[in-house]
Formats: structure tokens, C-alpha cells, sequence
């Protein structure tokens, strides 16, 4: 039997000519929108008061949203690894995100210390795996790579964050072109650049060292360059312009921006256009969104410029929940919790779907899914074969959007870095926190901000939990690397002195 991986790349060449030969037959664009670090309620649709998302918004009043989406991991690039291919990411060793070894040595010279909230594990040398093996393994098969054989572009414009070495480049995993950087973060623009607004944050550790450490230059191909605009207008500029260049056959166009990711900074346009937010990093917070929000309404109306609106499925989403060490409250309502952490503020995340004439706009979907769900709802539209050997964890969503189906599609959704796990099943959430030895358990159905624990209540439910939880891990494999850095996460920002915080959980990055 072939392997997956050459079943689809020998498929390209026997699938091409017959999807272009019938222009009647065309599948569907495919165009998915990735926020990096943004929180539930960040869009107006969910309940921003100090700014408006109208076109993020557009995408879910004119289709559908998902209400309770889960992101399959609660840090970047292990989310990225499990929606892009569809799987957890745990089953081929994707754990923990991806930190090259020289920022690791860094924090181990004193860069960062535990009082700012960092514990770095006892890593030798020999436990450090070198940067260039990092990443999503090329066996792996992407949805770039499953949708070439239907006669697809392929394009990525962003946050790559899946390794940049050999056929873990998105050159080797699928995606004909390529702009973008693979680090967590980079800046939007140079420091001293006059047309934008920096936020440092000095009180935490780890905004001083991406201001020191981190650039805003991009990949194009396997090329370095430093480009001369705001990183989210080159990002959309791309975007646009591949959408024209393609717009006479099926194209899917990943657009991983990477706003609102610190370092803050903003166009300072769209910063002096929010007067009435009085506190400065909140302020270039939002304009960071809005000037995203005006880059979505770009590509739209690319679409529909090039009367590809009918033809398009339009996904927007975000890797994971907005992040605490922003100390910006609030940013996830109304769940608890944060970027780095199980409880719903860190892995639910906003989901919006549109594709006119195949999804009933205003649709709204309680129904809890998950990232991994991407895959298979992108397979199903596309008319794509799946190759017998590929095992996907997600569940195609149209039952839902046809409303076919309204009872439960995942009978779990699981979580694990390192010693955290976590699980959701029915009206019930489960975290157990392996650092602290502590289990958090909450039912989510009367208790939406997860403020009582029932773990000492309910220990029926936490071993029916556990167990769960343990099947799931059954099918997943020890990480490929180790975790560079532990984590001490705050659960509520209560004060600006993170000490008062007494909720928190350690989280293995």
C-alpha cells in the first residue's frame, strides 16, 4: 500500500487536468483567515464594546458561527500542527511549541528569571533537539497537500510556525508560495518606523526579550527580506493579489496573520482613530485588530471583485485564546482563563464560516467542534478522497451547518502539554494540573466562568473524566522534543501586581 504522503503527491498529476478541463465543475476556493492570540470576545460580534470587526463579522452574519470551537492546543504552533493536518497533534509528537535552542540558552543565562513567572527546566545539551528538526513532521499530510491532487493553488501568507528546514518548509508540505516567518512572533514593523505605535510592555519578561531578540523580517520562498510596509498590510497585499492572479481555478489561501501577537504595535492610523480608549496597550491592542479587520474586508472584496464569491468557503478562526501577560482584563468573556491554559478562555475561540448558496447566513451552532474539524469540512467540500491509511481526529461539519445533526459530534475534546491534560465532554470540564498535583473540575453548562471546582464533589465524574482522557492518550506518542520552559499562568488579572494572583496553573510550553 503507498503511504499517504506519496498517495497524494502522485495523485497531483492524474487529478489536474481533469478538474481544469470542466470549468462546471470547479470545486470550491478555499480561503482560511487565522488570528494568532485573539480572544473570544476581541470581534464585535461577540461583544467588543471599543471597536467594530464588520468584516470578520460579516463572515459569520452572512454564514454561520460556531459558538463553542475549540482550539486543539492552548499555545501557537501545537494548534496550528492539529487543525493544518486535521489530527491531534500528540499522535505524531507535536507537543510543545516550537523554541529555537538560542533563545533556550538565553533564558538559561539570566535573560529571564523565575520571579517574572519562568521556570526552565533541567535540560542538558543533549536534551535540546537542534531548531532544524523541529517541526511538522513531512510524513505528515497537510490540507494543502490533500487538496493539490483536486487540481488546487496553494498559498500561505503569515505565521508559519511549523518548522522552516527541508520538507518541514511549507514548500515541502503542500503550498506552492510562501511569505511569511516561522518564529512565535515577529515585529509588524521596525521599532522606530514613524507610521506606527509601540506598546512595551516592561513588566513582563517575555515582551522585553522579543524586543530585543525578535525582527520583522520575512520569508518569501526560502529567501530572507525585510519588507517595507506593516506586516499585516503585506500579509493581505499577498493575499489579493494571489486571489486575481488565481481566480480562473481553485485556489486554497491560508492567511495566518499574525495580529493581535505581541510586540504591540499598530499603524498608527487606526491608533489615532481610538480616542476613547484611554489605556495605551489596550488602545494599539485594538487598533491591532482593526487594522487586521480592514485587511479581512480586502480580501473579501477580492472575492467579490472577481465574482468568486459563490465560489469561495470562507473559515475564520484564532490558534488559541488571547494571552494574560497582555494584563489587558477581560479578553476572553465570557469564559476564564487564558492563552496557556485549559479552562474555555484558553482554547475556546471564535469560528465563522461563509459560502453563499451552501450555508444559510445568520446560522448559529452551540454545538461544541473543534479546530481539527477544518480538515474534514475543507475534504468534504472539495469532493476530495481521503487515502484509507489517514486517520483524522476531526469531524466534518456540514451535518451541523445543514442542520442534519444538532446532538454532540465529539463525545470528547482532549488537551495535554506535558503534566497539564485536560478534557471536555458534555456539560463537564476537566484539568489536571500534574505540577501542582490538583484537579479542576466544572460544569460548564451552569457554571460558564468555571469558578467552582467539583473535583472533591464529584469524584464519579473526574474518574469517568480521567479515563476518558486515557483512551484519548493511548493514541498519542511521546513529543518529538522536550518542553523548553514552564510557565506560571494566572487565571484572573486582578491587579497589576501578578503576585495577588492566587489562581494559577503551570503550563509546559
Amino acid at each position: 500500500m503507498l503511504s499517504r504522503r506519496l498517495w497524494v503527491l502522485l495523485s497531483v498529476s492524474l487529478c489536474t487536468v481533469a478538474v481544469c478541463a470542466n470549468a462546471a465543475e470547479r470545486p470550491p476556493n478555499i480561503v482560511l483567515i487565522v488570528a494568532d492570540d485573539l480572544g473570544y470576545n476581541d470581534i464585535s460580534l461577540h461583544g467588543n464594546s471599543t471597536l467594530k470587526t464588520p468584516h470578520i463579522d460579516s463572515i459569520g452574519t452572512e454564514g454561520i458561527r460556531f459558538t463553542r470551537a475549540h482550539a486543539t492546543a492552548a499555545m501557537c504552533s501545537p494548534s496550528r500542527a492539529g487543525f493544518i493536518t486535521g489530527r491531534h497533534q500528540q499522535r505524531f509528537g507535536f507537543e510543545f511549541i516550537i523554541i529555537p535552542p538560542a533563545a533556550i540558552r538565553r533564558a538559561y543565562d539570566g535573560s529571564l528569571s523565575e520571579e517574572e513567572g519562568h521556570v526552565f527546566p533541567e535540560l542538558s545539551r543533549e536534551d535540546m533537539v537542534p531548531y532544524g528538526k523541529m517541526g511538522l513532521p513531512p510524513e505528515e499530510v497537510t490540507i494543502a497537500e490533500i487538496l493539490k491532487p483536486k487540481g488546487y493553488g496553494t498559498a500561505a501568507f503569515g505565521k508559519w510556525h511549523l518548522g522552516l528546514s527541508g520538507d518541514r518548509h511549507p514548500l515541502g508540505q503542500g503550498f506552492d508560495e510562501f511569505i511569511g516567518f516561522d518564529n512565535a512572533g515577529a515585529k509588524f514593523a521596525k521599532e522606530d518606523d514613524p507610521n506606527v505605535v509601540n506598546a512595551k510592555l516592561d513588566f513582563d519578561g517575555t515582551d522585553r526579550l522579543q524586543w530585543i531578540a525578535l525582527s520583522n523580517q520575512l520569508v518569501r520562498g526560502r529567501t530572507s527580506y525585510t519588507p517595507d510596509k506593516y506586516m499585516t498590510d503585506v500579509f493581505t497585499d499577498e493575499g489579493v493579489r494571489y486571489i486575481y492572479e488565481n481566480k480562473d481555478k481553485p485556489f486554497f489561501l491560508y492567511l495566518p496573520y499574525n495580529a493581535p501577537h505581541t510586540p504591540l504595535q499598530a499603524p498608527k492610523e487606526y491608533y489615532d482613530r481610538l480616542t476613547h480608549i484611554e489605556d495605551h496597550k489596550t488602545r494599539v491592542y485594538n487598533a491591532m485588530i482593526e487594522s487586521m479587520d480592514n485587511g479581512i474586508g480586502r480580501i473579501l472584496e477580492a472575492l467579490r471583485e472577481n465574482d468568486l464569491e459563490e465560489d469561495t468557503l470562507v473559515v475564520f478562526t484564532s490558534d488559541h485564546g488571547a494571552a494574560s501577560y497582555t494584563r489587558i482584563p477581560g479578553r476572553n468573556l465570557p469564559f476564564r482563563g487564558y492563552k496557556s491554559t485549559y479552562y474555555q478562555g484558553g482554547v475556546v475561540v471564535p469560528f465563522l464560516m461563509r459560502w453563499p448558496g451552501h450555508i444559510d447566513a445568520g446560522n448559529v451552532s452551540d454545538t461544541p467542534i473543534s479546530l481539527l474539524d477544518i480538515f474534514p469540512t475543507v475534504v468534504e467540500a472539495a469532493e476530495v478522497s481521503i487515502p484509507e491509511d489517514l486517520t483524522l481526529d476531526g469531524y466534518s461539519l456540514w451535518p451541523l451547518i445543514r442542520g442534519e445533526q444538532q446532538s454532540v459530534l465529539h463525545e470528547a475534546i482532549v488537551w495535554r502539554s506535558g503534566r497539564y491534560r485536560a478534557v471536555r465532554s458534555g456539560d463537564y470540564t476537566l484539568q489536571i494540573d500534574g505540577t501542582q498535583e490538583k484537579s479542576f473540575l466544572y460544569n460548564i453548562k451552569d457554571d460558564i466562568g468555571e469558578e467552582t471546582n467539583l473535583a472533591d464533589e464529584l469524584p464519579e465524574k473526574v474518574a469517568e473524566l480521567t479515563e476518558i482522557l486515557e483512551r484519548a492518550e493511548e493514541n498519542f506518542c511521546d513529543p518529538i522534543w522536550p518542553s523548553p520552559v514552564y510557565v506560571r499562568i494566572p487565571l484572573d488579572i486582578a491587579s497589576e501586581d501578578r503576585s495577588l494572583d492566587k489562581d494559577f496553573v503551570w503550563f509546559p510550553m
